[in-house]
């Protein structure tokens, strides 16, 4: 995150931040160049192990995480003379972390998902001593009308990236 923050000046368009690009006609490019490896480490590093019982989405880890994800859309999307899109495309992979983002959601809705149905199925075996009917509202507890938040993320995640990776191969009207 530290080299992300550090070379992620090279993203700067803003008039009034004081030019740091005129050393070189290159020096920006080297820096964004730097920002990509940078990020594409911290992707990788965060997905390198598959997912298991441990949280990926804990807090200070998801803020690095939203903030490289949103570093890498400005690195895939950022126009300037020299700057590849489809080489930096290519060489950051950005397809692969959104679904490895979205199969994370999954996972944990999954996970989130069989520990109710737990909880409710051992609620309703010591219950049912007590009443009858509870087979009913057993074969109910996997039907809740909302949507898991993980999953509805993830949907969304792989619905905005269809999207983007659509929009992106498209080339631009002038």
């Amino acid at each position: 995150m530290a080299e992300i923050l550090l070379y992620e000046i090279g993203l700067q368009e803003d008039p009034q931040f004081p030019s740091v690009f005129s050393y070189t006609p290159s020096y920006r490019l080297v820096l964004l160049r730097a920002c990509l490896k940078a990020t594409k480490a911290f992707l990788n590093n965060r997905f390198a192990r598959k997912i298991g019982d441990f949280p990926r989405y804990i807090c200070v880890s998801s803020f690095d995480f939203v903030y490289s994800f949103l570093t890498a859309l400005k690195l895939i999307t950022v126009q300037l003379p020299g700057w590849d899109l489809n080489q930096v495309r290519q060489d950051l992979e950005f397809e692969k972390f959104v679904e490895q983002s979205a199969a994370d959601m999954d996972h944990a809705a999954e996970r989130r998902r069989n520990r109710r149905h737990l909880i409710f199925r051992n609620w309703a075996v010591g219950a049912s001593a007590a009443h009858e009917g509870l087979d009913g509202l057993m074969a109910g507890a996997d039907d809740c009308k909302d949507e898991d938040p993980f999953l509805k993320v993830a949907r969304k995640i792989r619905m905005l990236s269809k999207v983007m990776v659509s929009r992106l191969s498209c080339p631009r009207e002038k």
